[in-house]
């Protein structure tokens, strides 16, 4: 090729490589492909690619939403509660994580509000939630001595579809024995200083029937857990001794738990951590002999 067709084969190229870049590519994609995108987006930015295009306008309206907020939302509780219940009520998607940190605290007035928001048919199919009371009220404390902070029952109704659950600062409500509450889909579950009776958790722990991820922390109101599990590969554990007048976690015991790879205490630990059977279990602390 003479010296002519290489630079006129280079002119296409340029050409070619900046009509490229003009081309919006990503909206050429299917609608599907886009709510997905969408969907693992933080709540602004995802409500940001409503400007892109045209094509992308409707699409934040459908995509499953992923609404994450704090006290930063604003200055009042109140007005935190009715900011979070007017964007589900403007989505006329599904919301796919629901993340509530430290906007309100569970007292007897907030109550009723939050497990009206937990009831909104906007939420159903809710895959992750992750809640946070403010315990600010109560000094944050753990002690015997506080007002109960009860989680609405409401929120057990995601159930069925959740796939990540983390509870924080709050009362775990009872379960009953019978009907049993299955969690068939889920597969991370956080507990963090919160008060929930031994029944209840063992309850709790029978119906996560594909759990792969327990982190348990700062429980409080039972003695022991113990850990009947086919799929839990790692479970992370922490206890507070600072407030010894409560009843705190002292002893977990590993009974059947095939698939368990990682079992972490942090801090102070259960004071007895006892393995009966985890053949793929690599242990960092004290295990005991002792029941």
């Amino acid at each position: 090729m003479d010296g002519g067709g290489v630079a006129a084969a280079a002119s296409v190229s340029k050409k070619r490589k900046q009509w490229l870049n003009n081309q919006d590519l990503i909206s050429d994609l299917p609608d599907e492909i886009l709510d997905i995108i969408i969907s693992c987006l933080p709540t602004k930015p995802a409500a940001r690619t409503a400007v892109l295009s045209s094509r992308w306008r409707h699409l934040w309206r459908s995509a499953p939403l992923n609404l994450a907020v704090d006290r930063r939302l604003s200055g009042w509780e109140r007005d935190r509660i009715a900011i979070v219940c007017k964007i589900l009520a403007a989505h006329p998607g599904p919301v796919r994580r629901l993340s509530l940190h430290d906007i309100i605290c569970l007292r007897r007035g907030i109550y009723g509000k939050i497990d009206r928001l937990f009831r909104s048919p906007t939420l159903d199919g809710l895959e992750e939630l992750d809640f946070t009371s403010n315990g600010s009220y109560y000094g944050d404390g753990d002690g015997g001595d506080r007002p109960p902070r009860p989680l609405p029952p409401s929120a057990l109704r995601f159930a069925p579809t959740l796939r990540a659950l983390s509870i924080d600062s709050c009362d775990f409500p009872e379960i009953e024995a019978a009907p049993a509450l299955l969690f068939p889909r889920l597969k991370q579950l956080k507990l963090y200083k919160i008060a929930i009776s031994q029944a209840t958790i063992h309850r709790l722990l029978a119906g996560c029937i594909v759990l792969e991820s327990l982190e348990l922390g700062w429980i409080h109101g039972l003695n022991s857990v113990r850990i009947v599990s086919p799929t839990l590969r790692s479970i992370v554990v922490s206890v507070s001794y600072r407030n010894r007048a409560n009843v705190m976690l002292k002893k977990l015991v590993i009974e059947d738990a095939p698939s368990l790879e990682r079992l972490i205490p942090l801090g102070d630990g259960p004071k007895i951590i006892k393995v009966i059977s985890a053949p793929k279990l690599t242990v960092s602390g004290y295990l005991s002999s002792k029941t």
